[in-house]
């Protein structure tokens, strides 16, 4: 049975964007700094390596911790702790401290992102109970927009040769200042009716591997995508460097127009046939990659690739709020998880077998793993209608 959560204000569903917004700006941001950090601390390129992959196993303590809070007082004060690691990390990081101050807070704000990307969603499942249309399509889509500012503007810092701390700081204020707002505006509700519910026994397993090797399957094609495709683009396809940027480009418009379309979508499909749609679709994006080194088809690849980021996670974490609802703070927390998996293996994995067969072949890869989830996708449907007939689902 759906705990009684009462229907998000507008103010509370704006304030979860805003929530949304911030993450894609500070995450982007952070990323696309690297280079100039390099260059300012004198790093290596095993170094840096090592920081991106700091940033993904932090992020995934991070969201352990939003689950810790989220059962003991509410989501809303997840967020609100993830934010205000994520304003110290990037002060640490902007303030021109030695490189030791710059490494702990890489991993500063690496935690506080892993507390976001959980409490975010949980925030997001809240939101959307009792409207007719899901909200996290759009949600995902505010996030990856901000995602796209944040690159013009730290593109538009370095070319002008500005200094990228005043960005980070800038951007630490306005951690500080959505916080500020959150703890007013942000939904407070617990998903469960009372705490102790929330506590009552183990989290069923079933759910939670369905629902995170979706989620790992998506992340590790857009990890893969954002790690490798310009790459492919220079190393295999030999195009010109401005070229090269494009298939990134492709990719991300395709995400962005995915997640603004979910929403419509979910009142006329299922689940289930959402998450199989977008795997038909990504699939031969990844077959086109490997098989066809042309520039159309990588450019059309990478575009059908971006269905599966955009629609599948926003789908997921929809599908969690409805397969458990008196406990999907936790849940959400748990499938969450695999995204940091998934984003490891869609880096690290494609890379080094890229290596050894060829770039272009190694987008097997996430193609194998978008089919190994066509059962989990199948699965989804039986799941939420399981749901909707007896009650959360929090049986195992």
């Amino acid at each position: 049975m759906t705990p009684a959560v009462a229907p998000a204000s507008r103010v509370s569903i704006a304030a979860v964007g805003a929530v949304y917004a911030v993450q894609g700006l500070g995450f982007a941001m952070m990323v696309t700094s690297f280079p100039a950090m390099k260059d300012r601390y004198e790093l290596s390129d095993t170094l840096v390596s090592i920081l991106l992959l700091s940033l993904a196993l932090t992020a995934a303590a991070g969201s352990m911790l939003a689950n810790v809070i989220s059962v003991r007082r509410n989501s809303r004060m997840a967020v609100l702790v993830g934010l205000a690691l994520q304003a110290l990390g990037l002060a640490t990081v902007g303030s021109g401290l030695p490189l030791e101050a710059y490494v702990l807070g890489v991993v500063i704000y690496g935690v506080g992102l892993g507390a976001i990307d959980a409490s975010s969603a949980m925030q997001g499942v809240l939101a959307q109970r009792g409207r007719e249309r899901t909200l996290l399509g759009r949600y995902f889509a505010v996030n990856t927009l901000a995602a796209i500012t944040a690159t013009i503007v730290m593109s538009t810092v370095l070319g002008a040769e500005m200094d990228v701390t005043t960005a980070l700081l800038s951007l630490a204020v306005v951690n500080i200042a959505v916080a500020v707002v959150g703890s007013r505006t942000l939904i407070p509700e617990h998903a469960a009716r009372s705490t102790s519910q929330a506590r009552a026994g183990r989290l069923p397993w079933r759910p939670v591997l369905i629902l995170g090797a979706l989620i790992f399957a998506a992340f590790t094609a857009d990890s893969a995508v954002a790690s490798w495709s310009s790459v492919y683009m220079d190393g295999t396809l030999d195009v010109p460097p401005a070229t090269a940027p494009l298939a990134y480009g492709a990719y991300l418009v395709v995400v962005l127009v995915s997640r603004l379309s979910v929403d419509f979508f979910s009142r006329r499909v299922s689940t289930s046939t959402l998450a199989l749609g977008a795997l038909a679709i990504g699939v031969p994006g990844c077959a086109l990659v490997a098989f066809m080194p042309t520039l159309p088809a990588a450019l059309i690849g990478f575009a059908l690739i971006g269905v599966v980021a955009g629609a599948l996670v926003p789908v997921t974490f929809t599908a969690a709020g409805l397969v458990s609802a008196e406990r999907s703070d936790e849940l959400v927390a748990r499938v969450n998880l695999f995204n940091y998996a998934g984003a490891i293996v869609g880096a690290v994995a494609t890379g080094l077998i890229g290596e050894s067969i060829g770039l272009g072949l190694a987008f097997l890869l996430p193609l194998v793993a978008l089919v190994a989830v066509v059962p989990a996708a199948l699965a989804l449907g039986r799941l939420t209608r399981r749901s909707a007939v007896g009650g959360s689902g929090s049986g195992g």
